[in-house]
């Protein structure tokens, strides 16, 4: 088994290791020569580590297939000091491999004894929002403009592997025998056309470290996660009300460039970190009024440490349908309807028994569409509509606690809605 240390010039780009500190966090990668752990074997296990305030790596080789339970109990020796264990999917296959092999080599499972941060599980519920094709460890690295040396595959790597093992065999067996005095250094029969163990053995290294250290640096795209996270704007927001005096993170505006009866509100928050790269999600709502179809889309930009959220604003009449229609009458004449304790001092011949689409009184104002905790007295253009609205005070929406449960109510359709579109803002 061979050891290899080495000192990083890395930085750990998203504050993963909370709630723990830096030195508590432990990213791992392993390499095998094939998916099964009855069938196969792991050859790698490579570890980065936070000490004396740099980033240490430590890499554990089998040279030999039978090093593979001594590379197990360096690593297990290894992780017992540490807290957090941090991977990219190897919750769906580093782990499980371990821990067949422990069951192979009767080895106590240590995972139960650490917490595990597997950074593929945080990034897919949120697959479809963020700004990458697929979530392939070098798909979010070419995102992230991260390049790499190493041009393998771990599919690739079993082969050179193989080679590996055939070379340094060979180049034992050679060595063992030279005749004495003979040069140790001379070129092997089959050099110029096989690449030498020591030339393996380093795209065998390398691919691993490149994985390891490409942790530490796609970290970042847990910010855009972090956009849609309402704990993220709750703390914003507490620390506008527990701060006297302190100056306004929200920001509202209504934006209209032209006399069209949509514009927009547009609320704007300063965020403590920075997006890697400028995005735009927007989830388009079709809605008809007065016989025009109106587009209003609900904009969320990501710029830097700003945050803008864009909710559509409806300038003009809308219908406010009660519940129990009927306990009213409609007043065809006036268009409106009537509680029946009213409508009984109406002539009969000017009012009907009220129906489901005809209960309502209209309203000219200034309105937004309404979700989740908004959806209360909410207003609509016609009675079978999915999209409702209501009425926008934007004197009361400066108050901090309402423009909070406005902000999170968009932030949550945004997330959860599968029209959500994505394009980057370069």
């Amino acid at each position: 088994m061979l050891t290899i240390h080495t000192t990083l010039n890395n930085t750990l780009l998203y504050p993963i290791q909370n709630p723990y500190n830096m030195e508590d966090i432990l990213f791992f990668d392993i390499e095998t020569t094939g998916l099964s752990a009855k069938t196969s074997f792991i050859y790698l296990v490579g570890c980065i580590y936070f000490e004396n305030d740099t980033w240490q790596m430590i890499q554990w080789f089998a040279d030999e297939l039978n090093h593979e339970e001594a590379i197990l109990h360096e690593f297990f020796q290894k992780i017992k000091h540490y807290k957090r264990l941090v991977h990219y999917n190897g919750s769906g296959f580093d782990i499980p491999f371990i821990q067949n092999k422990c069951k192979q080599y009767n080895i106590d499972i240590p995972f139960d004894l650490i917490d595990s941060f597997d950074i593929y599980k945080k990034l897919l519920p949120y697959k479809s929002l963020l700004p990458v094709q697929n979530l392939k460890l070098k798909t979010v690295e070419s995102f992230l403009g991260i390049v790499r040396e190493d041009t393998y595959s771990g599919a690739d790597l079993i082969q050179v592997y193989a080679n590996y093992l055939g070379s340094s065999r060979y180049e034992k067996l050679h060595k063992s025998i030279l005749p004495e005095g003979a040069d140790n250094q001379s070129p092997l029969p089959y050099s110029k056309s096989i690449p030498s163990s020591k030339d393996l053995l380093r795209i065998l290294l390398l691919h691993n470290a490149e994985d390891l250290k490409g942790l530490l640096s796609i970290s970042s795209i847990l910010y855009y996660i972090d956009l849609f996270d309402n704990n993220l704007y709750k703390h914003i927001f507490q620390s506008i009300t527990n701060t006297a005096g302190s100056q306004k993170i929200w920001n509202t505006e209504i934006i209209s460039d032209t006399d069209s009866e949509i514009c927009f509100l547009e609320l704007l928050v300063t965020i403590p970190f920075k997006v890697p790269i400028s995005a735009h999600w927007e989830n388009t709502l079709s809605v008809s009024i007065n016989g025009i179809c109106n587009n209003m889309s609900i904009q969320l930009i990501a710029s830097a440490n700003n945050v803008t959220l864009k909710i559509p604003v409806f300038k003009g009449e809308l219908k406010y349908f009660f519940n129990n229609y009927k306990d009213y009458y409609y007043l065809p004449k006036e268009d409106m309807a009537i509680h029946k304790s009213v409508a009984q001092f109406v002539d009969k011949e000017y009012r009907i028994q009220a129906k489901a689409n005809t209960c309502y009184n209209k309203k000219t104002g200034i309105f937004i569409p309404a979700f989740g905790k908004l959806s209360k007295n909410v207003f609509k253009a016609k009675y079978q509509d999915h999209i409702s609205f209501i009425e926008l005070d934007i004197s009361e929406l400066k108050e901090s606690a309402e423009l909070y449960e406005c902000f999170m109510d968009y932030i949550n359709f945004l997330c959860h809605s599968k029209e959500t579109k994505l394009k980057l803002t370069h």
